[in-house]
């Protein structure tokens, strides 16, 4: 019924994130990149680091209140599937790409392939005909 982490250090927190994505109400500690998801009373309920009694006191309030489980949870499921979502991770991914090469281009460093004879060094032509199509 609700999904609760008493980690002293977390980056993100995957079981974290795939708890708030199958619509689980979370109670988390606010550390590191965690609160940039979980924002307290929208989409989970933080507390303070190493404080037991706050996350007990708060699992025992979601315990016994089933409409805000139910409204965490939805407004969790509705952020981590806008955040995470194929198309907002490839675009995130697209920028920093982007930003990569202009910064590259601006400084006149060339990006090389990692390996020696790779592909992209070769015009299309005469990259093997599994990358040519």
């Amino acid at each position: 019924d609700v999904f609760a982490l008493s980690s002293r250090w977390e980056g993100l927190g995957r079981a974290m994130t795939e708890a708030m994505l199958v619509g689980k109400p979370v109670v988390v500690p606010a550390i590191n990149g965690i609160p940039e998801i979980v924002h307290h009373r929208d989409t989970g309920l933080l507390y303070g680091v190493g404080r037991v009694d706050e996350l007990a006191a708060r699992l025992n309030d979601l315990l016994d209140a089933p409409g805000e489980r139910t409204r965490l949870g939805r407004n969790a499921r509705e952020l981590t599937r806008r955040l995470f979502a194929v198309e907002t991770m490839v675009t995130q991914i697209e920028g920093i790409f982007d930003r990569f090469l202009a910064s590259s281009s601006q400084r006149g460093v060339g990006v090389r392939p990692a390996v020696e004879g790779a592909a992209v060094d070769r015009p299309r032509a005469e990259q093997p005909r599994e990358l040519a199509a």
